[in-house]
């Protein structure tokens, strides 16, 4: 009979510790913490001015995506020199560069 009453006041202990832990991860993960990001509130709203890319004048946007602070701009159309796809960094407005398909 010890060795029961052992084994519940050791797995209730073990519960216990595994609901403590949750709790924890729950809380790290929901970021209470000081976090020194900016909020996107925060962030600054420079205007850049406007981006001027060159040969656009038969060119479609095929596609557009925003990745590690750049945007991709894929370009298309019936002429070979729209294919392309132009890299700008999207703090500054500033054209990157262009990674253009040619035959």
């Amino acid at each position: 009979m010890q060795y029961l009453k052992a084994l519940v006041i050791g797995l209730g202990i073990l519960i216990l510790i595994c609901v403590g832990l949750l709790a924890y991860g729950l809380v790290a993960k929901t970021g209470f913490k000081n976090s020194s990001k900016p909020k996107p509130s925060e962030q600054s709203t420079e205007s850049f001015g406007d981006i001027v890319i060159n040969n656009a004048n038969e060119c479609d946007i095929a596609d557009i995506k925003a990745e590690d602070g750049t945007l991709l701009l894929r370009l298309g159309g019936s002429s070979a020199s729209c294919q392309q796809v132009v890299v700008i960094e999207i703090r500054s407005g500033k054209v990157l560069g262009k990674i253009r398909l040619e035959p």
